[in-house]
């Protein structure tokens, strides 16, 4: 063997140290010759997760053709790093956030290594999840358990279980070792992931991309010590909320980061990519410049952070009042010197009936209040009572009577006191959206963090997407109804009663007096 390869002559049958090409051919072909050198590599893989994925590890890469396209892993040094990090959080079972730019090899590395625990550590279970489930498993690499199988299928077969069998212990959703009792199961995005269960890991990919995200977080913190989320960033939602809570440890995984990357490529991709937005999110890393189809991108622009209220500037209050959803409310103030708007508070509850949010609003108990409220609310209202009375706007749907009552919200907040204001033209989503985006430009700030529910809401705030293989021309009139709904209404409803837009009032048309005009006379 050797004199056929004369380059292999002075490798050692284990090697040390990173791998590259020429060590991962050497210990291949010598561990066809000799049953006790795989055995030593078994030994050595089972002690080093790095070690195992350097030398063992292959990846598919489907901008390639042909046989190309099946690359062998070959770990750069900050994945070596990632690999022992998320070795080290599944022993002492701490979580880990980790945030990345495309192309870092971030799924491929969590996948390899899991796989490691499934095959040589005993009754090791672990949980992976994808937004959707064709995303977790398609039975193609596309998916968690589709790149498993592609690894599964390049191991030597004497790295494969004692006893293993594709149809029997390869399943959809699940991944079976029959040798140790080890198994990976899948599952897609909902509510009830992982309950039920109990893992020493749990993975959850392209986490910013899950609908349910905060009430899967909420579900899985009884279900294992050790979670995983790995995504790029898809504008300020829950995973952002996470990722800047100072409540968990956040690793980046920066496009920069690989060696064979510079600010050339950078530069390159960006003009590839064209499309901000994609640039934010893929490469940038960027939070606040990642959402696609955003109704206010403009919201970005408008300055953020300490814009405290001033007790003696005129006072502005927008509601949008929910039943079932939340109802929120704005205050907002006109700065007289620059007669430009600052938003200065926000407050936002569900489940409450329209009375509840009256002294909130004024700074006043109403007589007979029978409400119940937190410290938080009771400073709220403590601060409100020393600025100017308000003048309030709300949704014009208020205006409509109960059937059980007879009252409306109007009628309601009238009995204490308070009128609210609404245009039935704030109605309309298309008047809301253009006396929106005018009003953007009239405020010279957003006071955080008493308004950072707000400012996550209109941020994340979006169009529908229209399928790629959709051949509707029609106009998307309105945005999706979600959490984000209620506060970005309420900033709607004050937009539309502060901005008026002028109606252009076209002169009358005028004709010259020509020399001809008297023989028409």
């Amino acid at each position: 063997m050797v004199g056929r390869y004369p380059e292999l002559r002075d490798l050692s049958p284990v090697p040390e140290g990173p791998a590259d090409i020429r060590k991962r051919v050497a210990l291949a072909l010598a561990c066809q010759q000799s049953r006790d050198l795989r055995e030593q590599v078994k030994v050595k893989a089972a002690a080093d997760p790095v070690w195992f994925i350097d030398y063992f590890g292959v990846t598919l890469e489907p901008r390639r053709q042909g046989e190309e396209a099946i690359q062998p892993f070959l770990l750069f040094p900050f994945q070596r790093e990632f690999v022992r990090e998320l070795h080290q959080r599944v022993l002492t079972g701490k979580d880990l956030l980790v945030e990345k730019s495309r192309d870092v090899g971030a799924t491929w590395t969590v996948l390899w290594f899991l796989l490691h625990q499934w095959l040589f550590r005993p009754n090791f279970q672990a949980l992976l999840g994808s937004w959707k489930e064709e995303e977790a498993d398609d039975r193609t690499p596309r998916s968690l358990f589709g790149k498993l199988d592609f690894a599964l299928h390049h191991l030597p077969g004497w790295l494969l279980p004692q006893g293993f069998e594709e149809r029997k212990h390869r399943v959809k959703l699940r991944l079976v070792n029959p040798a140790n009792g080890s198994v990976l199961l899948g599952d897609s995005a909902n509510p009830n992931f992982s309950r039920g269960g109990r893992f020493a890991c749990i993975f959850i990919d392209e986490a910013a991309t899950w609908p349910d995200l905060e009430e899967v977080w909420r579900a899985t913190s009884q279900s294992s010590p050790c979670r995983i989320l790995v995504s790029t960033p898809k504008g300020r939602n829950f995973f952002a909320s996470l990722r800047f809570s100072g409540q968990i440890d956040v690793l980046t995984l920066h496009w920069s980061l690989r060696p064979d990357r510079d600010e050339a490529w950078y530069q390159r991709e960006k003009e590839r990519l064209i499309d901000p937005v994609t640039i934010a999110q893929e490469l940038d890393i960027a939070y606040d410049r990642s959402v696609s189809g955003q109704v206010y991108p403009g919201w970005h622009l408008v300055p953020k952070g300490h814009y405290p209220p001033n007790p003696d500037w005129p006072l502005f209050v927008a509601i949008d009042f929910g039943i079932a959803d939340p109802t929120a409310i704005i205050w907002a103030q006109k700065n007289p010197k620059t007669g430009q708007y600052r938003i200065v508070d926000y407050y936002e509850a569900k489940g409450k009936p329209a009375d509840f949010f009256i002294p909130l609003v004024t700074g006043e108990y109403f007589e007979g209040c029978p409400y119940t409220y937190t410290q938080e609310e009771q400073a709220k209202i403590a601060e409100h009572a020393t600025w100017q009375l308000p003048v309030v706007f709300g949704d014009p749907a208020a205006a409509q009577r109960s059937q059980a009552t007879g009252d409306s919200v109007l009628d309601v907040w009238k009995r204490h006191g308070v009128t609210i204001v609404t245009r039935p033209e704030a109605q309309k989503f298309p008047e809301r959206y253009h006396a929106t985006q005018l009003f953007l430009r009239q405020i010279e700030g957003v006071n955080l963090p008493a308004c950072e529910l707000l400012d996550l809401a209109i941020q994340n705030a979006r169009f529908p997407e229209r399928r790629a293989d959709s051949r509707s021309t029609a106009a998307l009139e309105r945005p999706i109804h979600n959490w984000t709904s209620h506060g970005r209404s309420a900033l709607e409803y004050l937009a539309v009663n502060l901005v008026r837009r002028r109606e252009l009032k076209l002169p009358r048309p005028t004709r010259r007096k020509m020399a001809y005009d008297r023989f028409f006379a």
